[in-house]
């Protein structure tokens, strides 16, 4: 039921000035029952997968962080713009070391990640004016 596998798929935007790699994009052609969190106590939790075309981001982390979101629309938004069609949804595939793990969808937009990237650049830019300032 897995069509079009690709994995350490790299995009990046000119628009936007940055690039990055995303670990895996899949389509479904058929729903899925699948095991979205496994762990060692409670053992597996199951959900329908729909059909449709998925971004994921494998994380080994402490635990998701909102970060995490607004990087999967980052790589959602370059990818689109590197051609590829935009996907149904994206999320984070969590891994623990004692082999537990989750899938956690992201709300996150473009808008989103773009917000955060502009904060990014005036940091940066707020960088380069305190190096280069003369004190009189």
């Amino acid at each position: 039921d897995v069509e079009d596998i690709q994995s350490e798929v790299i995009t990046g935007s000119l628009e936007n000035g940055y690039c990055g790699r995303y670990d895996l994009r899949f389509t479904l052609t058929n729903p899925v029952n699948v095991a979205y969190k496994w762990t060692p106590k409670r053992g597996p939790k199951f959900a329908t997968l729909q059909p449709g075309t998925y971004l994921l981001d494998l994380k080994t982390s402490k635990r998701v962080y909102n970060s995490h979101f607004r990087q999967l629309a980052a790589y959602e938004l370059a990818s689109v713009e590197c051609g590829y069609e935009a996907t149904d949804a994206q999320g984070v595939l969590h891994v623990t070391d004692y082999g537990g793990y989750e899938f956690v969808r992201s709300l996150a937009e473009p808008e989103d990640f773009l917000v955060s990237l502009a904060l990014w650049k005036s940091e940066e830019q707020m960088k380069t004016k305190l190096k280069e300032r003369k004190y009189d």
